[in-house]
């Protein structure tokens, strides 16, 4: 999926935040723990949504329904910084979950709350649909013709490879016979 550069780099962090938030040091789920007790304290991460978006908008993990993925998709190719990114325009392909109706309003209540809401949506668009890394739109790589490639990316060096190497790595025989 392309995307505006301001929301590939952004997302690339988003997942970053919601995996580090994800499980404790004992490795147990503990995200929504987490989330739950954060949220009760937004009113204080309001004044955060612009110097750092990305911060409060892991508050809205999962909050988000969404109806009309061509709004969504529109949102996710502008850039904050360039075009008017407006909650009221893009409210109406987004359903919200009911316990996060009043931070929504609390949001709305700042001056930056309908383009921090928007930036939310589309992170969490980006995720719900698990499209993994995205690119700025036009800066996709194209993928090299096999002539064209070298040692490191070579067709020949698949993962059955990769990982027999490491699995030698760390002790274990070798899958190969």
């Amino acid at each position: 999926m392309s995307t505006s550069p301001y929301f590939a780099d952004l997302y690339a962090s988003y997942r970053n935040e919601i995996a580090d938030n994800m499980t404790d040091s004992e490795g147990r789920n503990v995200m929504q723990e987490r989330l739950a007790s954060l949220r009760h304290e937004f009113l204080a991460y309001v004044q955060m949504m612009e110097i750092d978006p990305l911060i409060v908008a892991v508050l809205f993990y999962k909050a988000f329904e969404f109806h009309n993925n061509d709004a969504l998709i529109a949102a996710i190719r502008l850039d904050p910084g360039k075009a008017q990114l407006s909650w009221a325009k893009l409210e109406k392909s987004v359903g919200v979950a009911p316990w996060a109706t009043e931070m929504v309003r609390m949001a709305l209540a700042d001056p930056y709350g309908s383009t921090f809401l928007v930036i939310a949506a589309c992170l969490e668009y980006l995720r719900a649909n698990d499209v993994g890394d995205v690119l700025p739109r036009g800066e996709e790589e194209p993928r090299k013709p096999v002539d064209e490639m070298d040692e490191e990316d070579s067709p020949d060096d698949d993962l059955g490879e990769r990982g027999d190497d490491w699995l030698i790595q760390q002790g274990f025989d070798s899958t190969k016979q």
